[in-house]
């Protein structure tokens, strides 16, 4: 069964780069550009990986993370943030984030996080 990943992250480039670098590993890529959108989607399916920017509009995503722990349990959570204090990382990780990944990133590094998530 082919694996699924929801990215969501508000800045369309970044989307776009990170589907690229995830199809080709043969991942099926689903996106949500805000909070309010990715909750939809978490209530509809669950991922095999979440990869979550800390800072969205309208609801942040820490609260995104509260979400998918309580409805998954099991779920595996990647957190990327360019301005996440060490504070709101901490924050991520006792939420039930398996890992933070700061932007700006090499895509190597999203690739071999992803290969070992999934």
């Amino acid at each position: 069964m082919k694996k699924s990943i929801l990215i969501i992250e508000d800045n369309e480039n970044l989307r776009d780069i990170y589907s690229s670098v995830l199809k080709e590993l043969g991942i099926d890529v689903h996106f949500s550009n805000d909070g309010e959108n990715a909750f939809k989607k978490i209530a509809q399916k669950e991922y095999d990986l979440y990869i979550v920017d800390i800072f969205l509009p309208t609801i942040t995503g820490l609260e995104v993370i509260k979400v998918i722990r309580e409805r998954y349990k099991k779920a595996k959570i990647l957190i990327v943030s360019a301005a996440a204090t060490d504070a709101i990382a901490e924050e991520a990780m006792r939420l039930g984030a398996a890992a933070l990944l700061r932007k700006p990133f090499r895509l190597k590094e999203l690739r071999e996080i992803v290969e070992r998530f999934i």
